[in-house]
């Protein structure tokens, strides 16, 4: 059985009117949506279901625990807590559909698949930037950075000096007499400004 199946909702066989899932997210959820960023977690999110109206229904996810993302400084693992709770409206239509917080799903498929919106909405709670808490990086890739960033300070300090170097040189060689062509563009210049 695929390991995402258990996140399907058949609409049609649901009789009740409300109806709460659990599930536990570890690593083999984040392999399964084929996560990029995240690997691993521990993760406990709940489904609510509720039935609105004839062929309209209510799903609220809460996902409460951590997730194991790379720290963007130090390139190491780090928990990053996650505490999110979303929801969205599903109705039951011809074709499938997604406006804003309003999916509408074919009604003779019935089925709703919650796992990529489960990752979505973890994925949103997670910032753009992480990095560990002051002094919490591995410290000897905190030392390597530092040695990087100022050899290449070093460099960029050279290079200005170049340029400074550079400009001080065109700026003797402007008692060159000019071609005539180009000093006739120069005036056309100089008038428009």
């Amino acid at each position: 059985m695929d390991y995402l199946s258990q996140f399907q909702f058949n609409i049609l066989g649901l009789n009740k009117d409300s109806y709460e899932f659990e599930f536990q997210l570890d690593s083999a959820f984040f392999e399964a949506v084929e996560s990029p960023e995240v690997k691993d977690g521990n993760l406990k999110t709940t489904i609510s279901l509720m039935r609105l109206a004839e062929g309209s229904f209510s799903f609220t996810f809460h996902s409460i625990g951590t997730v194991k993302v790379l720290c963007d400084r130090c390139l190491d693992e780090m928990d990053y807590p996650i505490d999110t709770q979303d929801s969205l409206i599903l109705k039951l239509g011809s074709d499938y559909s997604e406006d804003d917080d309003v999916i509408t799903i074919p009604e003779e498929e019935g089925v709703f698949d919650t796992a990529s919106y489960i990752y979505q909405f973890i994925m949103l709670d997670i910032p753009i930037k992480h990095v560990h808490a002051p002094g919490k990086c591995n410290a000897e890739m905190m030392e390597q950075l530092k040695q990087h960033l100022a050899i290449r300070s070093n460099e960029e300090d050279d290079d200005m000096e170049m340029e400074d170097e550079e400009d001080a040189v065109e700026d003797t060689n402007d008692d060159r007499p000019i071609d005539p062509r180009w000093s006739e563009l120069l005036k056309i210049k100089n008038n428009k400004n």
